[in-house]
């Protein structure tokens, strides 16, 4: 096996791992913490570094796999696309006092997200024109959650959980989506992409989100 010599203050893990054609890979993982200081200005290495995760992080009800979000994602998948940039937090008001909607964006490097912050709306019923969306009451802050965009699930009454409930296929523990007749046939606050608002309780509307990955 090679050695590493890290010269830095970045966890670190080395490994073998078996991969395509039955072959034994070398892999090497370095996550690196940094934190947020003022608007514009860099990043500050953090002083304190979170060290290699070897196994994903879940959130929400530990009985309801469709409400569960990754809140941390392992570090060590043979076939990773590409570096992944994780941001948690909160999403806050430029101003600091309540808004319905802002913009916000994050980038580094060439990786460059911009999303549409808006306060709790609702979808209502019209007899005339069907799904309407009600204007965002004004928050001073929403949190950065899939549990927070579109998307959501629907269990059948009296039904298997794991093989009858309908869910939005791009995140089951959002919120906001309805099933379609279309989907009956297949049982077995916002954060929202920039430019692409949600209309409709039935559309698709999928969260931004980091590269898919392959493992083997």
């Amino acid at each position: 096996m090679v050695q590493i010599i890290n010269p830095t203050s970045f966890p670190h893990a080395l490994y073998r791992k078996l991969g395509p054609g039955d072959e034994e890979y070398d892999v090497v993982v370095v996550r690196a913490t940094y934190r947020f200081t003022e608007d514009n200005w860099p990043l500050f290495e953090a002083s304190h570094q979170q060290p290699i995760r070897w196994q994903t992080a879940l959130e929400g009800d530990s009985d309801n796999l469709y409400s569960q979000v990754i809140s941390d994602d392992r570090d060590v998948l043979l076939g990773k696309l590409s570096t992944e940039v994780h941001v948690h937090g909160t999403l806050r008001s430029p101003t600091g006092q309540p808004r319905s909607t802002w913009q916000v964006r994050v980038q580094v490097g060439p990786v460059d997200k911009r999303l549409i912050v808006r306060g709790p709306r609702e979808f209502r019923w019209q007899l005339l024109g069907g799904w309407r969306v009600t204007d965002p009451t004004p928050v001073s802050e929403v949190p950065l959650d899939y549990r927070y965009a579109f998307g959501g699930h629907y269990r059948l009454p009296d039904e298997d959980a794991l093989t009858n409930t309908l869910y939005y296929p791009d995140n089951p523990a959002g919120r906001g989506w309805l099933p379609s007749r279309a989907d009956y046939k297949r049982v077995s606050s916002e954060v929202a992409g920039y430019l692409k608002p949600d209309l409709k309780p039935s559309r698709s509307c999928p969260p931004l989100n980091w590269k898919t990955r392959t493992g083997w």
